[in-house]
């Protein structure tokens, strides 16, 4: 258990509200978090019989999510999963990487949301000192948030809770994506999340790995917060990337 983190927590004799964040907070990713992405294309080429390589279509989603962000003058990770799907689709028929006429969008968006959750299902693994903190606070009556900033919505966040048998820890969760505001844009999901529960900022204590959007942001808003340090995850993360990046540039 993180003794410090629960320390922090239980000195605050006004917290009624845990407001926690998922990625690199209760989960850590075997691979680098851009990885599932490309597992996604490998997926997608396999179900569909894509003319194009796992490269390609990787490419075309950073290319899209990219595209989109600009259009709509807004981060990734407020985009709804919906729209970035929309647009990889569009731009794989335009290409005649996909029969439109075969392969309706509903499918698509079905069989691309299957891929993402087994590309991320399968390299997660739990952060059990942080979620022993979390229980022991349950225990104690504290209401618990999800707060995430994800491409996806809260039923997929809620999927992997269930699969890593801690959904039952959260009151309720909350995703950028669903939300269409995230941590990192200046707390804009804190103040939404307040405001809809009601909820006086200094009940309100948040956990999580990004100094920015986690712990600077969240004190904007009022709440208390804690940066869970992660240098070796996160030195970790760098040589996972230059090993992507080099798979990506040699496998072109």
């Amino acid at each position: 258990m993180n003794h410090k983190l629960l320390s922090k927590v239980l000195a605050e004799p006004d917290i009624k509200y845990i407001f926690c964040d998922y990625y690199d907070t209760i989960v850590h990713r075997s691979v680098h978090p851009l990885q599932p992405f490309r597992t996604w294309a490998k997926y997608l080429c396999k179900d569909f019989n894509l003319d194009t390589s796992i490269n390609s279509l990787y490419q075309t989603r950073r290319s899209s999510i990219n595209h989109v962000s600009a259009q709509m003058g807004i981060v990734e990770t407020e985009i709804a999963y919906e729209v970035i799907i929309r647009e990889i689709y569009n731009r794989l028929n335009e290409t005649q990487v996909l029969n439109a006429k075969a392969v309706n969008f509903s499918s698509f968006l079905d069989k691309s949301l299957e891929a993402d959750y087994n590309s991320e299902a399968n390299v997660q693994y739990l952060n059990k000192d942080v979620i022993a903190v979390l229980r022991h606070l349950k225990d104690k009556g504290y209401i618990i948030y999800c707060v995430s900033d994800f491409y996806s919505d809260e039923s997929f966040i809620k999927r992997l809770m269930r699969k890593h048998g801690v959904l039952d820890l959260y009151d309720k969760v909350y995703v950028s994506a669903s939300e269409n505001a995230s941590k990192e844009n200046n707390g804009l999901l804190f103040s939404q999340i307040l405001k809809s529960n009601q909820i006086d900022p200094n009940q309100a204590f948040m956990i999580g790995d990004n100094f920015k959007s986690d712990f600077v942001n969240a004190k904007m808003h009022g709440l208390r917060a804690y940066h869970l340090k992660s240098f070796q995850n996160k030195i970790k993360q760098k040589a996972q990337f230059a090993q992507l990046t080099a798979r990506i540039l040699f496998s072109s």
